[in-house]
Parts: C-alpha cells; sequence; structure tokens
C-alpha cells in the first residue's frame, strides 16, 4: 500500500495572514488555490487512489474535489486529522510566529490551545 499526503491548497486565511483552525470559520480556497489543486489533480491522475481523507476544514475538501476529479472515489472527511488548536483562531500568523520563537513548538501550548 502506497500512501500519498498533500497539503491542502492556498486559502482564504492564507492570503490574509490569518489563523483558523476551526472549522466553523469557513475559510475557501482562493482562485490561486483552485489553480493549485487542479495542477495537483493532473499530477496525482494516474495514480490509483482509493480514498481521499480530509479533515472538517472547506478548504481540505474544497481541494479533494478537485483532486477527485480523475477518481470518483470516496473523500472520507474526519475530525481526528483537524489541525491543531493554536489558540490564535483568527490572529495574524506573524503573531503566532512571534509567540512560537525560541519556544519547544513541539511541547508548548499557547492559552486556549492544545
Amino acid at each position: 500500500m502506497e500512501l500519498y499526503l498533500m497539503r491542502h491548497a492556498r486559502a482564504q486565511h492564507m492570503a490574509r495572514g490569518i489563523i483558523n483552525y476551526k472549522p466553523q470559520n469557513v475559510m475557501n480556497l482562493t482562485a490561486q488555490g483552485r489553480v493549485q489543486a487542479g495542477k495537483a489533480a493532473l499530477k496525482l491522475k494516474h495514480v490509483a487512489l482509493q480514498t481521499i481523507f480530509v479533515s472538517e476544514l472547506t478548504r481540505t475538501q474544497q481541494t479533494a474535489v478537485i483532486v477527485n476529479k480523475y477518481h470518483h472515489v470516496e473523500i472520507q472527511q474526519s475530525a481526528l486529522i483537524n489541525e491543531r488548536k493554536s489558540g490564535m483562531e483568527g490572529k495574524k500568523h506573524k503573531e503566532y510566529l512571534k509567540r512560537l520563537k525560541g519556544k519547544d513548538i513541539f511541547h508548548m501550548k499557547l492559552p486556549g490551545g492544545e
């Protein structure tokens, strides 16, 4: 069995430079993101995918639908692969990185995060 991992394409939160990990705060793919997902779909066109797994975040689902254009396989959604809760929903990504500077990012927890 082969496993292919792919990150979602460019979405609104990235264009705005903000953190988004809450599925209820919908951040759609941008026009650039739709093009990126289309290119990924073409690269994966001849790969025999069996299932596509996505998080609850809209951007992952939108990316998967585009990639699935050539496969027509089941897309399974799971909260188990949602983004890590940073405690900084809606805050600037630069602020998040500033708070992480010099810290052990794999073992720290920001207020409201996990």
